[in-house]
């Protein structure tokens, strides 16, 4: 019994983190010819409902991931849209991404700066490759006593505050910092976004 219980709750976990991959993509608004870019996109389900919006247009998204195993089998599952050049997938590390000035209409993450090595150098480098007035989204649900040992020894900043991240994103040069608290649609659950815009450039 124990361990059917230790899957269902591994299930569940995995069906809140989809959901919240899709839903930040969702809240995006991205459009047709949008340059999107998803910072840590897990199993590949916020690439797939960004892509969902490309249909018709010349945008583009990418994807990183610190994972190699979560690279193939994101590789593995989008392939044609690989294949067609509407996505790719990168192996980085988010303090060191290499895309050029100004390129995306749009950045989002799924609990990111829990992860970075590096938060402030990350904030900076999606601050430089967003475009003047687009949006820089996070989605934030992570609490500590939900968390397996495991999951917490993962933990690069387990006590960095939204409010911290947000004083942060400021300090960088973002404008219009907005939380937010979100209960999902289909689940219940409640989590936090972080909306963001880079300042606009004189």
């Amino acid at each position: 019994m124990g361990c059917s219980g230790s899957s269902a709750v591994k299930k569940d976990k995995d069906t809140q983190l989809a959901q919240l991959h899709q839903s930040t993509a969702l809240q995006c608004e991205i459009k047709p010819h949008y340059f999107v870019l998803e910072i840590g996109f897990g199993k590949g389900q916020g690439l797939e409902e960004a892509l969902k919006h490309l249909q018709g247009g010349s945008g583009r998204v990418i994807g990183t991931e610190t994972s190699q195993k979560l690279l193939d089998e994101v590789t593995k599952k989008l392939k044609d849209d690989i294949a067609t050049g509407t996505l790719e997938l990168d192996l980085c590390l988010p303090e060191t991404l290499t895309y050029i000035n100004s390129m995306f209409d749009c950045v989002y993450n799924v609990n990111g700066f829990f992860y970075w090595e590096d938060i402030n150098t990350t904030v900076q480098e999606i601050y430089r490759i967003l475009r003047a007035g687009c949006l820089f989204l996070t989605c934030v649900h992570k609490k500590k006593n939900e968390l397996t040992l495991k999951e917490q020894q993962e933990l690069k900043n387990p006590d960095f505050t939204i409010q911290q991240y947000a004083d942060m994103l400021k300090e960088h040069g973002f404008v219009k910092i907005k939380i937010q608290e979100h209960r999902n649609a289909h689940s219940g659950f409640k989590y936090q976004t972080v909306q963001a815009f880079a300042r606009r450039r004189k």
